[in-house]
């Protein structure tokens, strides 16, 4: 969206993979269309994340669909990582989310650096464990299974966040098997530290929407999600300012502020 240098940067790096993948699909909810060849592409006047990455699933023609975002660089081996996870006969597959290495300034944004491999599948998962939007790879029909992505929730709709998390749920939660697999890698570009902070309560109030929606339908296991997270989240902000550490009490303090009104305008 109104990024066509990162969008470039994304797309050359989708297309230096080995192997390349069989088709790049771009969804486009920005102002001006960009300029893009040997791509699907969709422009769309409609604005949120869910709503885009929906799209454009229904305009691949694979079986196996996976998921980055325009501020994000896929490496080299990230193609051949999945290919080579799905033989193992999962579902899905998400991967490490590294910060970007061509940039020094800023902060990382998101970040999944575990190198240990895990299979994630049933109700009870943590899906910020499982994953995040920007690295993520689901079989067709097991992402038509579940419905997809939820168009209520994620940047640009009233839930503001969270849409990945909640698509992990509800993906484990139905059976499903989801390989971490830390040799699939995509690079996340950094952001300066009062960007990062200026978007903490729009993540918090995702997620509280996200979990207010699953307890009241009788999902206990999100209620103590909830309870979890912000008992953290408390405990940092706290232990920040007994450190005197400004910024990680004020990101834990507005993350927090979030989940309390998520949770309270889930609908």
């Amino acid at each position: 969206m109104d990024r066509p240098d990162a969008l470039a940067r994304c797309v050359d790096a989708l297309r230096a993979c080995t192997p390349p993948p069989a088709q790049i699909v771009v969804v486009d909810q920005g102002a001006r269309p960009a300029a893009l060849e040997g791509v699907d592409y969709a422009h769309m006047a409609e604005r949120g994340v869910s709503r885009g990455r929906n799209r454009g699933a229904g305009a691949a023609v694979h079986e196996l669909l996976a998921f980055t975002d325009d501020d994000c660089v896929p490496a080299p081996e990230w193609i051949g990582a999945l290919e080579r996870a799905y033989e193992d006969g999962v579902d899905g597959v998400t991967g490490r989310v590294l910060p970007l290495t061509s940039e020094t300034a800023g902060v990382p944004v998101s970040s999944r650096t575990s190198t240990v491999r895990r299979t994630f599948s049933g109700p009870g998962q943590t899906p910020w464990d499982i994953g995040t939007g920007g690295n993520l790879s689901l079989r067709r029909g097991v992402f038509e299974a579940v419905g997809g992505f939820d168009e209520a929730l994620g940047p640009g709709t009233p839930g503001r966040a969270a849409e990945d998390v909640d698509l992990l749920y509800r993906v484990a939660a139905a059976g499903f098997a989801i390989l971490y697999e830390p040799d699939a890698v995509v690079y996340h570009e950094r952001k300066p530290r009062r960007a990062r902070v200026g978007g903490r309560f729009a993540y918090g109030f995702g997620l509280g929407v996200f979990l207010a929606r699953h307890a009241a339908q009788g999902d206990e296991h999100a209620r103590t999600l909830r309870r979890r997270y912000a008992a953290g989240l408390a405990r940092g902000a706290t232990s920040g300012l007994r450190r005197g550490s400004g910024w990680p009490a004020l990101e834990g303090a507005l993350t927090l502020a979030g989940i309390v009104a998520g949770s309270a305008r889930r609908r």
